[in-house]
């Protein structure tokens, strides 16, 4: 997970998230 270093730690969390749910659909 390179872009997680890229967010900020307030960003990461919403972020990862989205990802999921993504995966998810």
């Amino acid at each position: 997970m390179a872009w997680g270093n890229q967010l900020t730690e307030v960003e990461r969390p919403y972020f990862i998230t989205v990802y999921h749910a993504n995966l998810a659909c």
